[in-house]
């Protein structure tokens, strides 16, 4: 796996600094004139993140990988497929996914051979025409905070080729469009958290993750309070 750069969705907002310097190009504006409106427009209304991948709407199945185990409760490999489908759903990005659920069927079905089936087969038996394959690749945790990088691929079930990231054209120029995925976020030193705090943390980390995943897929906006949305 290519080393990748520290990176993190906190990366895209505003910081708060930034908006106080913002606020304040708005005062000079007003006492001495429009001279500050370029500059006030460019640090006051959000960027737009444009989509690392058009993706087709066609049915279309989310797997969640963890070949090597670091998330112990699957429930949440489980979760962050439901959150990204749900996101697709939501911006209109795809008219139609197949659930978790058909894939745990499919596994009931076949037991240890579905670890061994290519993911475009598996795509395939459960009704889907493409496959968004969101890999685990690694969890890093310390006393102050967790990351996770996930490798993210489209494939087309019904020709068995990929998608995204594309083969050809050289290679990729930013992460997002080698369709890697980091997210961080903040957490409580390990010793201080409870069963119950911990799985809540679980539970975020895999909301923060499918936003992420699904938002290679359609443009957005990130807004100066830093929830990445408007």
């Amino acid at each position: 796996m290519p080393r990748l750069p520290q990176f993190s969705p906190r990366l895209l907002i505003c910081t708060r600094s930034g908006v106080r310097a913002a606020a304040m190009g708005v005062g000079l504006c007003v006492l001495g004139g429009c001279a500050m409106i370029g500059y006030t427009a460019a640090a006051v209304f959000p960027e737009k993140v444009e989509a690392a991948h058009d993706l087709e709407d066609r049915t279309t199945v989310i797997i969640v990988d963890d070949p090597s185990t670091l998330i112990r409760d699957r429930e949440i490999l489980h979760l962050i497929a439901v959150h990204v489908g749900d996101d697709l759903l939501e911006e209109q990005v795809v008219s139609k996914t197949i659930g978790p659920r058909e894939l745990a069927h499919l596994e009931d079905r076949v037991g240890e051979d579905y670890r061994r089936m290519p993911i475009d087969r598996v795509g395939k038996t459960v009704g889907a025409e493409q496959v968004i394959h969101v890999n685990i690749e690694s969890i890093v945790v310390n006393d102050f905070r967790r990351t996770m990088v996930c490798r993210v691929k489209v494939i087309d079930a019904v020709r068995r080729v990929r998608l995204f990231p594309k083969r050809a054209g050289g290679m990729p120029t930013t992460t997002r469009a080698a369709g890697w995925v980091s997210v961080e976020m903040e957490q409580p030193r390990v010793i201080e958290m409870d069963q119950r705090t911990r799985s809540l943390k679980q539970r975020e980390l895999a909301r923060q993750t499918a936003t992420e995943v699904s938002r290679l897929f359609y443009t957005y906006k990130v807004s100066p309070q830093g929830d990445g949305r408007l």
